[in-house]
C-alpha cells in the first residue's frame, strides 16, 4: 500500500476494537501502520552514529592535547561517548510515534538516562499493549558484552521506577562468557513481570540502514519470554 486511509471516528467509537477492526476491512496490512508508527530520522541516526565513531576512534596524543593527561582526556571522551550514545537512543526511540522519550531524567534516586512514555496508539501493537505507562532505556558505550550486573542494575532500576519494561543499549552484545546465563536470567525476570531487552550497536546500524525499530523491539519482548536465545542477541 501507498498510503493509510482516512480515519473519522466519533467519542463512540473511538476504541482499539474500532481501530483494529478499521484496519482489517480496509485491508491495512502490517508494513503499512509499521510504516506509520516507526518515523526514526534515519540521516540524524546515522549522522550521530558517525560522530560517534570518529570520537570512540580519536587517540591521546601528547604533543596534541597539551596539559592535559592521558587520564583526563579518557574522561572527558568517555563523557563525549556516553552523551552521543544517549542521543542517539534518544533519536531511536522518539521517532516511534506512539513514544515519547526524554534524556537525562533526574529521580529522587536515580538519573535515567531515556525515560519513554507510552503514548494511546502504542496499543495497535500487540506487544505494547502490556508495557504499561512507561519504559526505561539505560545506555552502555563499553568495550565489552552486556553483562549479568547491568542486567540486575537495570532489574532494581525498574522495580524502584515502577516499570515493566527496560531496554538496555550497549555498544556489544551479551558477552560471550554469560551468553547461557544471561538469556535464562532475562526468561526468569520475563516469568515474574519484567522485561529486559538488549539491543547493541549492531541493531542500530541496521535501523540506520532501513531496519524498523518496533518489529526489532518486538522480536526481542517475545524471545526473552520463550528464552531464545539468538532472537536475544547473544554473541556468537
Amino acid at each position: 500500500m501507498t498510503g493509510m486511509p482516512s480515519l473519522t471516528t466519533t467519542p463512540a467509537d473511538s476504541s482499539l476494537a474500532f481501530v483494529l477492526e478499521y484496519l482489517s476491512k480496509n485491508g491495512v496490512d502490517d508494513a503499512a501502520v509499521w510504516s506509520v508508527l516507526d518515523k526514526v530520522d534515519r540521516v540524524k541516526l546515522a549522522r550521530l552514529l558517525t560522530e560517534l565513531d570518529a570520537v570512540d576512534a580519536t587517540k591521546y596524543d601528547k604533543a596534541v592535547n597539551v596539559g592535559m593527561t592521558s587520564k583526563t582526556f579518557e574522561t572527558i571522551k568517555s563523557g563525549k561517548k556516553g552523551k552521543l550514545f544517549e542521543e542517539i537512543a534518544a533519536t531511536v526511540l522518539s521517532g516511534v510515534t506512539c513514544f515519547g522519550a526524554r534524556k537525562d531524567i533526574p529521580t529522587a534516586t536515580n538519573q535515567l538516562d531515556v525515560l519513554v512514555s507510552m503514548g494511546p496508539t502504542s496499543a495497535i501493537v500487540p506487544a505494547f499493549r502490556d508495557w504499561g505507562t512507561h519504559f526505561i532505556c539505560e545506555c552502555k558505550f563499553h568495550d565489552k558484552g552486556v553483562s549479568v550486573e547491568w542486567i540486575q542494575k537495570l532489574e532494581s532500576l525498574l522495580g524502584t521506577h515502577g516499570s515493566k519494561v527496560g531496554l538496555l543499549i550497549s555498544k556489544k552484545p551479551i558477552s560471550k562468557g554469560t551468553r547461557g546465563n544471561i538469556p535464562h536470567m532475562l526468561q526468569l525476570f520475563a516469568m515474574k513481570g519484567t522485561y529486559i531487552l538488549c539491543l547493541s550497536r549492531e541493531d542500530l546500524d541496521k535501523c540506520a540502514a532501513g531496519d524498523g525499530i518496533i518489529q526489532i523491539l518486538v522480536d526481542r519482548y517475545i524471545s526473552i519470554q520463550m528464552g531464545i536465545a539468538f532472537l536475544i542477541k547473544a554473541s556468537a
